[in-house]
């Protein structure tokens, strides 16, 4: 029989409480010699949450298996201690075999594709070619990336600092290059059925914008006649009786008065600013608040996942059990992570973005004609929501707080044409 030793290391208070914890390492790796017929001879374990300085055992380990030449074999568990023990993916750079760090070079390339995918207007292809147009290269020898390829990118859980081994989810200790809201945003894109037609020769301004008022399909844009744009219904979802077409200048007409109605004067906007400073006491409570009950929730799984881990050591539970239930919880406590950050920066940022959104509210309409058709439709989303479209009738919503700023009109409001352009 083989001798072997073991190591076992915890170097942070989230590791520890995450269910890393040294002796459940010590279970596990105990567990592994075991099953590969390896006899322990000795354990040495640092627990860098305490107040020690450096490596301690570790270099009483160095010093054991220089005393000991038979002793062939360390036990460790690299990926509990959140390292990844492969070759990073594109955007990222191994400076040394614990440390990866963002790729100053490549990292531009990822951002911009999960920012263009994000908008939801975009195929895969779309984004691919949309990279390239910008000067934002794969790699000299293969310009444009393969969609395969950038579809596994825009999935990949390492971007927001976690990473899959062996089919169980860590946390990483690499960097985050993408935020947990762009995320799940490009992921809600990935879901989206009945995508409107892609042309690769035009770009239709309100493409992915809206869906049909009575089966709730896409609209689709064509071009008629060799220059003229007009939007429909793809009738995805089945029968529907919606077969009007409608010219796209019809729809930004309609969009314009949505927009003008708009209206916020500067007695009107010094009057806010007054009421968002007043109430930001009110508003830093609520945020503590929710903070304090999102901590609670993260223990709360934090306690799940290191009584599971336990039981699985114990054959309490199936190893499929243990690996579906830690891996939910993981996302669930990433999830709970994003939330306190957010929450943290609302906090801080609320007058701020309450001022930010009184500057949209003044300009909103010369905003709107001076833009391109994506820049619209981000200050359509930003101002609207639920774009309908039935015969020739665009209705939609008013966000919060622009509801309150429309001159005259209630939060749902439809406006249209009855004549047509065919």
């Amino acid at each position: 029989m083989n001798k072997a030793v073991i190591y076992a290391r915890v170097s942070s208070r989230e590791q520890e409480r995450e269910g890393y914890s040294i002796p459940a390492q010590l279970k596990l790796l105990q567990d592994y010699a075991e099953k590969k017929n390896l006899k322990i001879i000795k354990e040495f374990t640092d627990n860098e949450t305490a107040k020690k300085e450096g490596r301690t055992n570790f270099t009483e380990m160095v010093k054991f298996l220089k005393k000991n030449k038979d002793v062939k074999t360390i036990i460790v568990e690299k990926t509990e201690q959140g390292e990844y023990p492969s070759k990073p993916t594109l955007g990222y750079k191994r400076e040394s075999s614990k440390i990866i760090k963002i790729d100053t070079e490549t990292s531009p390339f990822v951002l911009r594709a999960f920012n263009l995918y994000a908008e939801g207007h975009y195929s895969l292809q779309k984004v691919i070619d949309g990279l390239y147009k910008e000067g934002f290269v794969y790699k000299a020898e293969k310009p444009k990336i393969g969609k395969s390829h950038l579809e596994s990118i825009l999935k990949n859980i390492f971007y927001i600092g976690n990473f899959m081994f062996k089919g169980r989810i860590f946390k990483g200790t690499h960097e985050a290059l993408i935020d947990r809201e762009l995320f799940d945003r490009v992921q809600e894109a990935f879901k989206k059925d009945n995508k409107p037609l892609y042309r690769k020769e035009h770009e239709f301004a309100f493409a992915g914008l809206l869906t049909c008022g009575e089966c709730g399909s896409s609209i689709t844009a064509e071009i008629k006649k060799g220059k003229y744009i007009y939007y429909h219904c793809t009738h995805g979802k089945g029968e529907c009786s919606q077969d009007k077409y409608i010219r796209e200048e019809e729809l930004d007409k309609q969009f314009k008065e949505a927009i003008k109605k708009i209206h916020v004067t500067e007695e009107h906007k010094q009057w806010i600013i007054t009421a968002l400073k007043s109430s930001n006491e009110d508003e830093q409570a609520y945020h503590l608040e929710r903070v304090e009950s999102l901590h609670s929730q993260s223990q709360r799984l934090r306690e799940r996942i290191n009584k599971i881990y336990i039981d699985k050591l114990d054959n309490l539970i199936t190893e499929e059990f243990w690996l579906e239930k830690h891996n939910q919880w993981t996302l669930e406590l990433d999830k709970l992570q994003t939330l306190v950050t957010a929450h943290d920066k609302a906090n801080k940022s609320y007058i701020e973005n309450g001022i930010q959104i009184l500057n949209i509210a003044s300009e909103a309409y010369e905003l709107y004609i001076s833009q391109s058709g994506n820049e619209k439709i981000k200050l359509l989303k930003i101002i609207l929501s639920n774009f309908l479209l039935t015969g020739e009738n665009i209705s939609y919503e008013y966000k919060k707080p622009f509801d309150i700023l429309a001159e005259g009109l209630a939060c749902t409001t439809t406006l249209g044409r009855k004549d047509s352009n065919l």
